[in-house]
């Protein structure tokens, strides 16, 4: 019996055109952010501690601000909305696997895919400055206090019965990218591959990614 194809796919900089929580740090973001974000990327601080301590700055009035900048600004890959439907009729299992925040990705997605197929950070702006929730966190395999852990949202899937393709960008797909039985990457993330020695084919539209499920993938996820 195949086992069932899983997609888990990146949002900011991946399914998005833009980095949209970087996007919002620069726009709403206090000054001396970069540093922070420069720290996650070279894996010096956490991404949970980085991203928390970047929202704490932010008062929780400017969210609707922020949601509405997101929705002027913010541009979906070309041929994303394509691959969702090719998705589901090929019988692949599509999971939007985010680092980001619920306040902007839930609108992003709103029409197009079901909030129980998205997987990211949650938020709670009831106090003064934004706080970021985790319903995501590291399982007992991984310790690297990544805030939403995808790996750990992998194991969920196990490689005997699935077969595991991540699509995306960044350093956060990284260890994701160890598990997947194919990696389909651009920017950071195809650079990181290749140092790891991480086999990995290039994309920059979801047309590309269909391409390569439906030739390179043939013989993975087949």
């Amino acid at each position: 019996m195949s086992r069932q194809v899983v997609i888990f796919c990146d949002f900011d900089g991946t399914a998005a055109e833009q980095e949209v929580i970087v996007s919002l740090f620069k726009a709403f973001g206090q000054p001396g952010w970069e540093a922070v974000r420069d720290a996650v990327i070279s894996e010096t601080l956490s991404v949970r501690e980085g991203v928390g301590r970047l929202f704490a700055q932010i008062p929780s009035h400017r969210v609707p601000e922020m949601v509405a900048y997101a929705r002027k600004n913010a541009t979906l890959r070309s041929g994303f909305r394509e691959f969702l439907e090719y998705c589901r009729v090929q019988g692949h299992r599509f999971l939007l696997t985010s680092g980001g925040i619920d306040f902007y990705i839930y609108p992003l997605m709103e029409g197009l895919l079901p909030r129980d197929q998205i997987y990211c950070n949650e938020s709670d702006c009831s106090g003064p400055t934004v706080r970021i929730l985790w319903p995501h966190g590291c399982d007992e395999h991984c310790l690297a206090d990544c805030g939403m852990c995808k790996p750990s949202i992998m194991r969920r899937f196990p490689s005997e019965q699935y077969r595991r393709v991540v699509v995306g960008d960044g350093i956060t797909d990284l260890p994701a990218a160890r598990l997947a039985d194919m990696v389909v990457a651009r920017d950071l993330l195809s650079v990181k591959c290749r140092e790891a020695g991480i086999p990995s084919e290039p994309f920059e539209t979801f047309y590309d990614v269909m391409t390569v499920l439906d030739h390179v993938g043939a013989e993975v996820c087949g």
